[in-house]
């Protein structure tokens, strides 16, 4: 297998197993008042942090259109449904609440915007026109199958549609398998995508991408929490280690599938990763 199979995989994730895993995870949400404040924070963290992403790269940085969607996806989402719930299972072991808020913030909080804004992001900044065609855009937004998905599944949750019986069972049982194959392909796809990294590379791109999201998303949405939510110190925890997770490889799976820069998305994912070894811990020595 090798890079020329990416484009084939990146359809795979955004077209099938992404859309599958969405459906599933939304057909069966259930909201608190706690965790619809928290979701709301990360939410309004990651628009503050994507509005800064899309000032610095396009003036101080001064990355082209295909590199700026790129640096704005890796610097805004997370890979908080893929990382933040281990996380969350190894610090609060046997506590059901602490996971369950956690799901909710990364679904709610990261996930569901990353899998439809992140899709319209990648869109606009992919765009390979001279003109932008907004209402072409906005349609391809809406028959995205990840888009789709999403708001299937909140209809199913809504009317409380059964997940059980004839062919049912075998069918959410199908949906619910497609969050393991969807970490192995975007591993494969991380994998085929990433080039090798010179000293170059490590400028003000990867320094900025680091800063917004390892650093400062994590502690806004902490402190909108403090603001809008209730005084709880676990919902303020989940917030900063959800928070401060390295960025989504779906970054990489967008770049590739809608036009915008893979090169640079594929090395801030892998270099947040490993950043986030030490910003991680540091902020939850200083804040949790």
């Amino acid at each position: 297998m090798s890079v020329e199979h990416a484009p084939v995989i990146s359809r795979m994730i955004t077209d099938v197993v992404l859309p599958a895993l969405i459906f599933y995870k939304m057909s069966d949400v259930s909201l608190t008042r706690h965790q619809i404040d928290a979701a709301m924070a990360m939410f309004g963290s990651e628009v503050i942090v994507g509005i800064s992403a899309w000032a610095i790269g396009r003036y101080l940085i001064g990355l082209n259109k295909y590199a700026l969607g790129a640096f704005i996806l890796a610097s805004t989402f997370g890979s908080t449904s893929m990382m933040g719930t281990a996380l969350i299972q190894i610090v609060f072991p046997d506590n059901a609440e602490a996971l369950a808020a956690g799901i909710m913030v990364a679904q709610a909080g990261v996930g569901v915007p990353n899998n439809t804004i992140g899709v319209l992001i990648a869109l606009w900044f992919g765009n390979h026109n001279e003109k932008i065609d907004l209402v072409k855009i906005f349609r391809t937004f809406m028959l995205n199958p990840a888009v789709i998905a999403f708001i299937g599944g909140l209809a199913w949750s809504y009317f409380s549609l059964p997940h059980a019986g004839l062919l049912l069972t075998v069918i959410f049982g199908a949906l619910k398998f497609s969050g393991i194959s969807l970490t192995f392909l975007v591993a494969l796809l991380t994998g085929l995508t990433i080039k090798s990294m010179s000293r170059k590379d490590f400028g003000l791109p990867l320094i900025a991408c680091s800063a917004l999201l390892l650093i400062a998303e994590p502690i806004i949405a902490r402190e909108i929490d403090a603001v809008t939510g209730t005084e709880e110190s676990l919902t303020s925890t989940l917030l900063l280690l959800l928070g401060a997770m390295p960025a989504s490889p779906l970054a990489i799976a967008f770049s590739v599938r809608y036009g915008c820069d893979v090169d640079l998305a594929a090395k801030l994912v892998v270099s947040t990763c490993v950043i986030s070894v030490v910003t991680l811990p540091l902020l939850a020595y200083i804040f949790a």
